[in-house]
């Protein structure tokens, strides 16, 4: 009988301490559709001629590909990325003294006890396991760019807080601006979301052969200067 309530205790101990580590990991339901999105492969030169031509005006954006015309409002963009438009912009998130406010109280929630400051943004040495991954996500899939997955900007620090607290973002603005800001020739940054924008050439009933490159994880075109 005593082994039995041993055995009884140490089970729900396990239960209990699996629910724990469930609970405190960062919960990211209206982004998760889209960083588990994945494709075998893209057409490298597609990608590379709809950034050529890409153009964002208000919360549409615009491009084309073989004179064959693209336009894609922001609805239209988040069926397609599975990204929602409901909450605040990110850059009005929280007022204009949001990082003023916030900043410390973001670098404690991640568990970052080594903090060096690189080109005045905080550059991570340590955080809690599973805040390195949000970050990777943030850094790498949701928002790519070119520097290190470590070094956070303003808006970086914005999306983590809302990510971790589940507050409503427009995330498919969110995606939909960085990817015309990438666009831009004055900031020489990668490509990114090439698997996204297949799916929006596909969306846009525009098939047109040609070789196919092989999906990294990152999905980024990393040699995307044009």
């Amino acid at each position: 009988m005593a082994g039995e309530k041993s055995r009884t205790k140490t089970r729900a101990s396990k239960k209990k301490d699996n629910t724990n580590a469930t609970t405190s990991a960062p919960q990211a339901p209206s982004v998760r559709a889209f960083v588990s999105k994945s494709r075998s492969s893209y057409n490298h030169g597609l990608v590379r001629a709809f950034y050529s031509n890409l153009r964002h005006e208000g919360d549409t954006i615009y491009s084309s590909i073989n004179l064959y015309n693209i336009e894609i409002d922001l609805a239209t963009f988040a069926r397609i990325s599975g990204l929602p438009t409901r909450g605040d912009d990110i850059v009005t998130y929280g007022g204009e003294d949001w990082i003023v406010n916030n900043e410390a109280a973001v670098i404690h929630e991640l568990g970052i006890t080594n903090l060096i400051r690189h080109s005045g943004a905080p550059t991570i040495h340590s955080a809690l396991p599973e805040k390195r991954l949000l970050l990777y996500i943030l850094t790498q899939i949701l928002r790519p760019q070119d520097s290190s997955h470590t070094s956070l900007f303003n808006e970086d620090l914005k999306a983590v807080q809302a990510i971790i607290h589940g507050v409503d973002i427009n995330w498919a603005k969110f995606v939909m601006i960085h990817m015309a800001d990438c666009a831009s020739i004055d900031t020489e940054q990668s490509l990114p979301y090439a698997f996204l924008v297949m799916d929006l050439i596909v969306a846009s009933d525009i098939h047109i052969t040609g070789p196919d490159t092989k999906m990294t994880k990152i999905w980024v075109i990393h040699d995307g200067t044009f």
